[in-house]
């Protein structure tokens, strides 16, 4: 248990310093003088600080999964203002103040976004595509030929759209996936 707890605690320490000054310029001694332990503990861990930034990642994955997951589990018949909201949670994610928000504002950095969005993006569409999401405006996308990499193709394309141009509204988030999914809102 010690072991998890030290862990999550270089995990942290990872977070805000990437968020602070970003991975490229955050080193291992960094991470581990915040955790406040030694620098060769930190390898005990990881094996470098790429495998702490997939970590960090990952657990921002693991994070915006379940916000989604939630999202979707108490979907209505209010679908427009479902759609929003699911954008919101995607660009909170995307542009948000968290590390890929972050790293958004760092090009150098940008590796870390380009995985965040292709990893949740198998992960949404596994989820739109199993018989618990399977409801509402979704259930339409359940009878689509390829329903998976419908959904793949479309989290990406958001999410790139999203960095692409961080002015695009919520509103048109919304009727784009309301139009790629056919939906009448």
């Amino acid at each position: 248990m010690e072991n998890d707890k030290r862990r999550m605690a270089f995990i942290a320490a990872a977070d805000d310093l990437f968020k602070e000054k970003g991975v490229s310029q955050t080193s291992v001694s960094d991470i581990a003088k915040r955790v406040n332990v030694t620098r060769s503990l930190f390898y005990h861990y990881f094996d470098d600080k790429q495998a702490i930034a997939d970590a960090v990642i990952d657990c921002r994955i693991d994070e915006f999964i379940s916000y989604v997951q939630v999202w979707s589990s108490h979907l209505n018949n209010d679908t427009h203002d479902a759609l929003i909201e699911l954008a919101r949670i995607a660009r909170s994610y995307v542009l948000g103040p968290s590390l890929i928000g972050a790293s958004t504002a760092r090009k150098r950095d940008g590796v870390l976004l380009q995985r965040f969005i292709v990893r949740s993006s198998e992960l949404l569409a596994n989820h739109f595509v199993s018989s618990r999401a399977r409801k509402g405006p979704l259930m339409q996308m359940s009878h689509a030929p390829h329903p998976y990499e419908s959904f793949y193709a479309m989290s990406l394309g958001i999410m790139g759209l999203m960095m692409h141009d961080p002015q695009v509204t919520d509103e048109a988030i919304a009727d784009i996936i309301a139009s790629a999914l056919r939906i009448n809102v």
